[in-house]
C-alpha cells in the first residue's frame, strides 16, 4: 500500500510538471506571433540589419541583477521560506497574499523546489528565467520551464503572472489572478 502511494505522489508530481510545461510554454508561444510574407517595401539589407540589431539588442543585466533573481526566485520557491518571507520575493506580493496561500497550501509544492539555469533580460525591469522544477529527489521533473522576473522599487521578483501561470493548473477562481 506504501509504494502505491509513494507511485500516485510521484505521478502527480509529474502531473503538475507537465502542467506547468504545457501552462508556461502556451502563455510563451502565445506571445511569439509573426509572419514569414516578406514586405513588399522591404528596406535594404545593410539598413534593415542595423535597425534588427538596434530594435531586438536584449537589455544587458549585471551579475548581481542574475545573481539576485536567481536567489530570489528559489527562495519564493523553496518550501522552507515563511509564506509571509514568499511575499517580498513576488511582484505585488503585499496585495496577493490569499495566492501565496493557495499556491503554499499545495500538498504538491511542498515536495518540488526551482532550480534557475539562466536569466535573459528583455528591458531594464523585465527578465526571462529559465529554470528546472525538482522532484523530491532534486531530479529535474520539468527541466527548462520559463517564467518572468520583474525589477520593483530596485529589487528582482518573481513576476505575479509566472504564479498566476502555475496555480491556474489547479483550476477554479485563483485570487490575485485574473
Amino acid at each position: 500500500m506504501a509504494a502505491h502511494r509513494v507511485t500516485d505522489r510521484g505521478r502527480g508530481i509529474r502531473v503538475m510538471a507537465l502542467g506547468l510545461a504545457l501552462t508556461l510554454g502556451g502563455a510563451t508561444l502565445a506571445g511569439c506571433s509573426g509572419s514569414s510574407t516578406p514586405s513588399a517595401s522591404a528596406p535594404s539589407t545593410s539598413a534593415a540589419a542595423a535597425a534588427t540589431t538596434s530594435a531586438a539588442a536584449p537589455s544587458q543585466g549585471s551579475a548581481a541583477d542574475t545573481q539576485q533573481i536567481t536567489q530570489n526566485w528559489e527562495a519564493f520557491f523553496n518550501k522552507a521560506t515563511p509564506l509571509a518571507q514568499k511575499a517580498q520575493y513576488l511582484q505585488n506580493g503585499s496585495q496577493m497574499g490569499a495566492t501565496i496561500q493557495q499556491f503554499a497550501s499545495n500538498p504538491l509544492v511542498g515536495q518540488v523546489s526551482a532550480r534557475v539555469d539562466s536569466v535573459g533580460f528583455t528591458s531594464p525591469t523585465q527578465a526571462t528565467v529559465t529554470y528546472d522544477i525538482l522532484g523530491p529527489t532534486g531530479s529535474p521533473l520539468l527541466p527548462n520551464a520559463s517564467g518572468q522576473a520583474m525589477k520593483v522599487n530596485g529589487t528582482w521578483v518573481v513576476a505575479d503572472s509566472s504564479l498566476c501561470a502555475l496555480l491556474s493548473l489547479t483550476g477554479g477562481k485563483i485570487p490575485g489572478c485574473s
